[in-house]
């Protein structure tokens, strides 16, 4: 600081930097930042000099003058210490990583020797920095006049997996590419195959980035799918700094599988709601490794993408079987889940036993840790028509808006699929927040479902309008038929209708 002139040679980065919209720019914790470092290091020297010799020309060394530029000198460095370790890089720091040269890393100089070095080359960006050593190299799926195509398909590639196998077909179904070695994730495709010695399809010991030989994940369980398929357990790999997490699971099938089957894990909230599954970001094992090319009794690994799944959440599973192109909406229809015939007893099963939730977890300041998936809610007992009793509930007051957790139980079979009714009430009687939906938990599980005895969870979200005034709002809950929106009625201890609704109590909105 006592530098100005030199600082101001990083304003315009400082400033680019400061008002980007890009995490990664603005933290100061990447790349963007590095042409920062030699001004402050430029400018830190010459204010020093410029510090040392005003303190030489006013002030005489004294044994208590020395003391306390001492103490000011620890004093500094216990604080840059101190930083380093919450935000550092080096091994001091606490979030650091002792790199591990593992076998796959080392298989890298099997397929590097045999690129031409001064061949254009398209590769995938961590090996990137160990090939760029040429006139030309291409970041995939950027392939341009490259002559080779190097890619590490089980680490990160950067570009959606979709792209990345998509590119790669379109390579190899053009001709103008064939394949020259492939094993454990690597694969190297080259122009200069020529049609007698072109290899178009992969050999077996490319997908042994996906198997290994003795499964020990952080959190094992046994649950079996239909008999066919079982999963061994998981990890719930996390980065504290930026909060990116992501489960890998790990799969044994017990029997061949079939072609149209899909591995279905997901995330989601306390109050039943989906926050992450693997549609939008599809996990990279399966799209080259398919289940129905697995070996009966060899373990696989599949992984979710990293991401922020919030500070609790619950995580489910489910194998999905059938024609449907969305897996979203195939995963809502029950008859293409398969069936769960066994499972751990901490392993809770939902809607016919078709899906189950595996863990929950919160974040404990800074770290994930694993905690009890049951639900805190509060005993209830109101008795609708149709043999249907509301059990237990909870109520979550989230600023924006209002999340209901219900349980209800069947008592009798239920005839007709009948919609929920929540409503958040004035006191002046105003309907002023609702949600009307099936019974949902992750997915709709509808009252004609359900089975006499067996508990049934509904979340409901409401939200609040922005010009709601503050002061206590009742929650009020019931069902109707949607096709005559009739209510079904509230009944007595002695089965005589009482109302349409019942109520869950009131909350107080602040401002």
């Amino acid at each position: 600081m006592l530098a100005p002139e030199y600082l101001l040679l990083g304003l315009p980065v400082l400033v680019a930097n400061t008002l980007s919209n890009f995490p990664g720019q603005y933290s100061g914790e990447q790349h963007y930042s590095a042409p920062l470092v030699p001004v402050f290091v430029i400018a830190a020297i010459y204010g020093f000099q410029r510090l040392s010799v005003v303190a030489s020309q006013r002030f005489r060394a004294t044994p208590l003058r020395r003391y306390a530029a001492i103490s000011l000198i620890v004093w500094l460095l216990a604080w840059s210490l101190g930083y380093h370790y919450l935000r550092g890089w080096t091994p001091l720091a606490r979030d650091f990583d002792w790199p591990r040269r593992t076998p796959h890393h080392r298989l890298l100089t099997r397929f590097a020797d045999q690129i031409p070095p001064n061949a254009p080359l398209s590769t995938t960006p961590p090996l990137h920095p160990h090939l760029a050593h040429r006139e030309k190299i291409y970041v995939f799926p950027i392939v341009a006049d490259a002559e080779y195509v190097l890619l590490d398909i089980s680490g990160p590639t950067d570009a959606h997996p979709n792209d990345v196998r998509a590119t790669f077909d379109a390579l190899i179904e053009s001709g103008e590419f064939g394949v020259v070695d492939a094993a454990d994730g690597y694969v190297l495709l080259s122009r200069q195959q020529t049609a007698d010695n072109r290899r178009q399809t992969l050999p077996d010991a490319f997908f042994d980035f996906a198997r290994v030989e003795e499964a020990q994940p952080q959190y094992p369980m046994m649950v079996e799918f239909d008999g066919r398929l079982r999963l061994l357990g998981y990890d719930v790999v996390d980065d504290p700094r930026w909060r990116q997490t992501y489960l890998r699971l790990y799969w044994q099938a017990l029997a061949p599988l079939p072609d149209d089957l899909r591995l279905w894990p997901f995330v989601f909230s306390e109050d039943g709601f989906l926050v992450e599954d693997t549609s939008q970001r599809p996990m990279v094992t399966p799209l080259w490794y398919p289940p129905s090319q697995w070996r009966p009794g060899e373990t696989v690994v599949t992984e979710m993408l990293p991401w922020d799944l919030g500070p609790r959440f619950n995580v489910g599973l489910a194998v999905l079987r059938g024609k449907e192109t969305d897996p979203v909406a195939a995963f809502a229809d029950p008859a293409q889940r398969l069936p769960i015939t066994a499972a751990d007893p901490g392993v809770t099963l939902f809607h016919g036993e078709t899906w189950a939730q595996v863990g929950a977890f919160a974040r404990d300041g800074r770290y994930l840790t694993s905690v009890p998936g049951d639900l805190s809610l509060s005993p209830l007992d109101a008795t609708f028509a149709e043999g249907i009793r509301l059990r237990k509930s909870q109520i979550a007051n989230c600023k924006l808006q209002i999340s209901v957790v219900l349980q209800w139980q069947a008592t009798a079979p239920i005839p007709r699929d009948y919609t929920v009714f929540v409503h958040l009430v004035a006191p002046d009687g105003t309907v002023v927040a609702q949600s009307d939906a099936r019974p949902t938990w992750v997915v709709p599980w509808p009252t004609d479902r359900w089975s006499p005895g067996r508990p049934a969870l509904d979340g409901h979200r409401l939200p609040l309008p922005p010009d709601l005034p503050p002061g206590r709002y009742e929650v009020r809950v019931g069902l109707y038929y949607w096709e005559t929106l009739e209510r079904l009625p509230l009944l007595d201890e002695s089965g005589q209708p009482v109302g349409d609704y019942a109520s869950l109590g009131e909350i107080q909105l602040q401002p």
